[in-house]
């Protein structure tokens, strides 16, 4: 007996111990916590923009891959458009966003395809919410009015009492 408890304390014990802590370090570390969003805007100050705004204008000029094109161009709509810009320009941001579009491959006719089936479908669920949500409208109305008429016959129940014990306390 007493063998088999030294054995516990010794070995089973910390056994334990060890594999809960482990358990219990892996799951905190690998946690993950909310990210943050991106900021709609790069984050520059006020002089920041126009120098950033120059150098993003002087690295379009060189020949440089579409991808690193579009994301600059992105960039600099963005800037153009930053509201802490002293001299926003929307035009060149527009035609910046307008240069975008151009660049990127026309949309997949099966993704735009998907995207009708599923607007339809929702659409059919909408007309079928609206419909109950009518009947549901049309019951509400029909349980108020009865409710009403039943107040009104409570009402008319409690006059009829009181005449009733009127005629009752002139009899007696």
């Amino acid at each position: 007996m007493e063998r088999n408890k030294n054995y516990y304390f010794i070995i089973i014990r910390p056994m334990a111990v060890l594999l809960v802590g482990t358990g219990l370090l892996l799951l905190t570390g690998c946690a993950m916590g909310p990210s943050p969003r991106p900021a709609p805007y790069p984050a520059e100050g006020k002089e920041d923009i126009a120098g950033r705004i120059a150098q993003l204008e002087e690295r379009l000029a060189w020949t440089i891959p579409p991808e690193e094109k579009g994301r600059l161009l992105v960039q600099l709509a963005m800037l153009y458009a930053h509201p802490d810009n002293p001299g926003p320009d929307y035009k060149k941001a527009l035609s910046c966003m307008k240069d975008c579009a151009d660049m990127q491959p026309p949309v997949d006719g099966r993704f735009v395809s998907a995207l009708l089936v599923q607007l339809d479908a929702c659409a059919a669920r909408a007309a079928a919410v609206d419909l109950e949500n009518a009947k549901l409208k049309q019951q509400a109305a029909a349980l108020e009015q009865e409710n009403q008429d039943h107040k009104n016959v409570i009402e008319k129940l409690k006059r009829l009492d009181i005449q009733l014990e009127k005629r009752r306390k002139n009899m007696q």
